[in-house]
């Protein structure tokens, strides 16, 4: 079977990301375009396990051909960094059917699945740091999931649950922030005129940065005992 897959390139002066316009969460970073479009491939398959039992009918393609890239976006301090940072033209529509939402949530949930699986499995086990130490313990990545996603509910214009931290109440409140924005209910400016993020590239974020975190605890749990 023939698959395409339309991607994005959102390009810094240091990092790339390349990321699947249907599929948030699967995005992937490298030192160039070419490198950020091999790591997407590469992680196809990781993706599709992620989403396996969510029936949304995702195929990781095998062959880099298989990759369109359809939209290229200037990079920010945020793409240096080592963030997705700019939104790609489909995510700046507002409104979003009840299909669009519901399929939204899935993802978000396989994600949410994924993660908390992947946390409990590391328990007990030695997380490997980088070359000079560097690397969050596994109860750091737990808080910094929680505190990114307190500050991408404020992006949307959604008030966070108050000094949470249980991912549960901000799971909640992510859904609830997905569907006031997809119908509207949030305006699209917030109080000092700065604009809020759409409900499309909400999920993004939310979606990219939990599944980076299941795939860098996998990665540095490899082989841990």
């Amino acid at each position: 079977m023939s698959i395409s897959v339309a991607v994005y390139l959102e390009e810094g002066k240091k990092r790339a990301f390349a990321g699947a316009l249907d599929w948030p969460g699967w995005c992937r970073q490298g030192r160039s375009e070419t490198e950020a479009l091999g790591a997407l491939l590469e992680y196809g398959p990781r993706y599709a396990t992620i989403l396996a039992g969510s029936q949304l009918g995702f195929v990781a393609p095998t062959a880099l051909g298989q990759l369109a890239v359809v939209e290229r976006l200037p990079g920010t301090a945020t793409t240096d960094f080592g963030a997705p940072g700019v939104a790609p033209s489909v995510d700046r529509e507002r409104s979003c059917d009840a299909a669009a939402v519901r399929r939204f949530e899935k993802i978000l949930k396989a994600g949410w699945r994924a993660f908390d699986y992947t946390v409990d499995a590391a328990r007990g086990k030695t997380l490997a740091t980088g070359p000079r130490g560097g690397g969050r313990s596994l109860e750091a990545i737990v808080r910094h999931v929680i505190e990114a996603d307190t500050g991408y509910l404020r992006a949307v214009g959604w008030k966070p649950p108050e000094a949470s931290d249980s991912p549960d109440e901000t799971r909640r409140a992510i859904i609830s922030a997905l569907n006031a924005s997809a119908t509207g209910e949030i305006p699209p400016k917030g109080l000092r005129g700065g604009v809020r993020w759409t409900a499309r590239y909400f999920v993004r974020r939310v979606a990219w940065h939990v599944m980076a975190h299941v795939w860098e605890i996998e990665r540095r749990t490899a082989g841990a005992a």
